[in-house]
């Protein structure tokens, strides 16, 4: 991960991809290309932190059902990006994003899309909330994939209670609305 750039008091980071990722990338599209699964898991024993074919194979074991293994190939490459997160990038400051419309950067929202969708199926329906903040967070004022987070989110806050049973309300969709309408004004200017 490197550092883009520095404004208004927010840091724009970005994936690198190295030549030798490249050329995995390449060997990786091939064996999406064959159809064939095994090729993925081959690419996967000789790379065992490559983030597009940890996503792809969890892929497929959702649709053999194999809920747990697709879960901890989610919980690798998560951790593939964390072992390469920049130094100065703050999860929790809000001052730090990744543009989703960077093609390095879109694997990283992926992976924390699905992590969220599994911690939600294992009955963990506030700490998927957050984890769609984080995507939020992150995304500063690109809204394509709250487009795909807000009809997931509106089951999980409808879970959420808090620890006196008080639902949550936290202006979240209201959030999501004001961003999509922000970005509309923008693009009529």
């Amino acid at each position: 991960m490197t550092l883009l750039e520095s404004r208004d008091g927010l840091q724009y980071f970005t994936f690198e991809h190295s030549r030798d990722y490249q050329q995995i990338q390449f060997k990786f599209l091939d064996s999406v290309e064959s159809m064939d699964p095994n090729n993925i898991v081959a690419l996967l024993q000789m790379n065992p932190y490559h983030i597009d074919s940890l996503l792809q194979l969890s892929d497929v074991c959702c649709i053999q059902e194999d809920q747990e293994m697709a879960r901890d190939l989610i919980e690798r490459a998560l951790y593939s990006f964390e072992c390469a997160f920049h130094p100065v990038c703050s999860l929790t400051s809000g001052t730090s994003r990744l543009d989703y419309l960077r093609p390095e950067n879109r694997a990283f929202y992926l992976a924390v899309y699905k992590h969220m969708m599994f911690l939600e199926r294992r009955g963990c329906p506030r700490t998927a909330l957050e984890y769609c903040r984080l995507i939020l967070r992150y995304m500063g004022d690109c809204v394509y994939v709250c487009a795909q987070c807000a009809p997931q989110v509106s089951g999980v806050e409808g879970r959420c209670e808090s620890h006196n049973g008080k639902k949550y309300s936290d202006g979240l969709f209201l959030f999501i609305r004001t961003r999509k309408m922000n970005s509309a004004d923008k693009d009529k200017k």
